[in-house]
This record gives structure tokens, C-alpha cells and sequence, in this order.
């Protein structure tokens, strides 16, 4: 496990790379409505959107969620409880969202 934060720490992309990746990643595999038709919607607050693509683009982060928000440069607007509550949601079938957002990227392959 060191071994692979190494080497994700020192093959670090640019954050806004990384942002602009993501977004297309997003956008072309249609994640939102995936998410969406799987049960992982929000009433209110931030956005699935951007909740969704900060969780994406924190896997190439070198600190965790909570080394983040510890930061002075810490600018999301939503909370641990937030981040958490999203990917703890019992109403959100991850199995279903993986299995169809798969078939999606075979289509377009």
C-alpha cells in the first residue's frame, strides 16, 4: 500500500488535468444519469455533479478527505457528513451503477 501512494504522489498530475478529465469522463459515460436512475440523487445542497466529480478526481489525490479539509486551501462546499452520507447512502444500488455504467463504456468502445 506505501509502495502505491509513492507512486501516486510522484506521478501527480496537474489538478486542473485531472478536473478536465474527469468531466469528460462524466459527460461521455453519462455518470449523473446512471447515479440517478440507480438511487444516487440529493434533495438538496451541493450538486450530484460536483459531489460526484470530487470523489472521482480525490482517487488521484496524495492526501486523503480528511488531510484535504485540514488544509488551508480547502475550498468545497460541503462537509464530511456530506461526502460520507453520499457514498453510505443505503438507497444507492452501487452494484447496479457499476454494472450499468460498464455496459456503457463497452457501448462506446
Amino acid at each position: 500500500e506505501l509502495y502505491a501512494m509513492s507512486i501516486l504522489s510522484s506521478n501527480r498530475l496537474d489538478e486542473n488535468q485531472i478536473s478536465h478529465s474527469i468531466s469528460n469522463f462524466l459527460s461521455n459515460f453519462q455518470v449523473i444519469r446512471l447515479s440517478r436512475t440507480c438511487g444516487g440523487d440529493k434533495a438538496k445542497g451541493i450538486s450530484v455533479e460536483c459531489l460526484f466529480a470530487y470523489i472521482l478526481s480525490n482517487v488521484f489525490r496524495a492526501s486523503s478527505f480528511y488531510m484535504q479539509q485540514r488544509d488551508s486551501k480547502w475550498q468545497k462546499r460541503f462537509s464530511k457528513n456530506t461526502y460520507y452520507r453520499f457514498l453510505d447512502n443505503p438507497h444507492v444500488n452501487w452494484l447496479h451503477f457499476t454494472t450499468r455504467l460498464r455496459q456503457e463504456s463497452f457501448k462506446s468502445s
